[in-house]
């Protein structure tokens, strides 16, 4: 349920667990820290009330049990809860297992799989495993990346070891660059800087339908040399697609060499903030801190697409 609840509407509920008063006065007090209209926040306190997440008794508002398991979940604490330790040591067998997979094929695009590779393990875990996440499709920008996402599909049950071993194979369904066929993967990708604009698509046409979910597309950092990478940037942001998060794997290298030699990407943070994004920023190998990091990103509909930088460190994008 917390996944449907805008910003708004979580503050109210974070609110009510320190006040004592009257809803009235708690909106009136928001509206004046939060510098958001009273009449914005009275409509989202009536809408957590038909949700059954607050109650009023004589005025005096109060959160519900089930406002309170939507608090709960929200706290670091709570966030924190979902035990990834164990993706420690498959992180490090997955890895091996990538080196043998791609050494008959000279290892195609080793180091950019390895870069990414806790990135797709942490997002499969929290969506597969945990049930955590709410994804609905899932496009691996960077394409030449697929071998990564491919011993982690296998990890979930989703390619058998005969399928795995098949890949760059004539006639394969796990051809080199992901494409459709091979299960979750939702879109062939391989020409660089178009996965963002497709999840735009795919992200609108939910909206809609009324779909709730998410998209999740992972980039390459060198793939932000491409100019269609900012044009979607600036669509979604236009288009309120708060229903989009971006994931990129920020090693710092591509393939003519380290990132701000060949074309400088930084202040990363600040140019996707100037085009209306919300980011966070994370270590790219820290699996608690990324899946913590896209649960936030899903908990809050504000309105705004969501950007992870996943800073992943020397690894060729």
């Amino acid at each position: 349920m917390s996944r449907a609840l805008n910003e708004h509407q979580l503050v109210i509920l974070k609110e009510l667990t320190k006040h004592r008063g009257s809803l009235t006065s708690l909106l009136r007090r928001m509206s004046l820290e939060h510098g958001t209209s009273f009449s914005t926040l009275k409509f989202n306190a009536k809408r957590l009330k038909e949700l059954g997440l607050i109650e009023l008794n004589n005025k005096m508002a109060c959160l519900t049990s089930a406002g309170r398991l939507i608090v709960n979940i929200l706290s670091d604490d709570a966030l924190k809860q979902p035990d990834v330790s164990s993706l420690r040591s498959c992180s490090v067998t997955l890895r091996e297992e990538l080196v043998e997979l791609l050494k008959p094929i000279n290892g195609f695009h080793l180091t950019s799989s390895l870069s990414c590779l806790d990135i797709i393990l942490a997002l499969l875990e929290g969506w597969l495993a945990l049930g955590l996440l709410n994804v609905k499709a899932l496009i691996l920008s960077k394409g030449h990346a697929a071998p990564a996402l491919y011993v982690v599909m296998c990890r979930y049950g989703l390619l058998c070891e005969r399928e795995l071993k098949s890949i760059g194979e004539l006639g394969s369904k796990l051809q080199t660059h992901a494409e459709p066929g091979a299960s979750i993967v939702a879109v062939p990708t391989g020409s660089l800087g178009q996965g963002l604009s497709v999840a735009n698509g795919i992200a609108m046409a939910m909206k809609m339908r009324g779909e709730h979910g998410f998209v999740y597309v992972i980039l390459g950092d060198g793939e932000l040399d491409e100019g269609q990478v900012w044009e979607a940037a600036s669509t979604a942001s236009s288009h309120g697609l708060d229903n989009v998060i971006a994931i990129i794997d920020r090693n710092n290298h591509q393939l003519t060499g380290p990132t701000e030699a060949v074309k400088k990407k930084e202040p990363l943070r600040a140019k996707w903030e100037a085009f209306g994004w919300d980011v966070a920023e994370v270590d790219g190998h820290d699996h608690e801190a990324l899946l913590r990091t896209m649960i936030r990103a899903e908990l809050y509909r504000n309105g705004r697409p969501k950007l992870v930088i996943a800073r992943t460190g020397g690894m060729s994008s």
